[in-house]
């Protein structure tokens, strides 16, 4: 059962910048060799298990709520990298405040602080 102990996680500064795109990524060495992800972001994510696209997301839904993606895994052996793509839209694009972030949360990894993120300046911030 998930303890839902994950944290939201977003560069530092204005985190209702614009055209937002950040590459997120954490290594570990799992003890299990399964697990579910639950996986959101503001406002959308690419997920990556060592290298291999596992989903993109999150479900459409009603704007006031996040819904998330669960997703069964298998991991290998010794050192694991899951890595993120996000993307935040910014609050000019929804009818609610929106604030960049992405969570996942699972029995092995959660978002917390110790993930590390580059913010990518390969797509031009419009700053609508």
């Amino acid at each position: 059962m998930i303890d839902r102990k994950a944290s939201w996680i977003w560069r530092e500064g204005d985190p209702s910048l614009a055209d937002t795109y950040l590459y997120f990524r954490k290594s570990f060495c799992p003890k299990m060799d399964r697990a579910r992800l639950c996986v959101t972001a503001d406002s959308a994510y690419c997920l990556y298990l060592n290298g291999e696209l596992v989903g993109r997301g999150p479900v459409m839904g009603e704007p006031r709520w996040k819904y998330y993606d669960s997703y069964e895994v298998g991991f290998r052996e010794g050192e694991n990298v899951l890595a993120a793509v996000v993307y935040h839209y910014g609050p000019e694009l929804t009818v609610f405040d929106s604030h960049g972030g992405f969570f996942l949360d699972s029995d092995i990894v959660r978002t917390d602080e110790s993930w590390r993120y580059l913010e990518v300046t390969a797509w031009k911030q419009t700053g609508r």
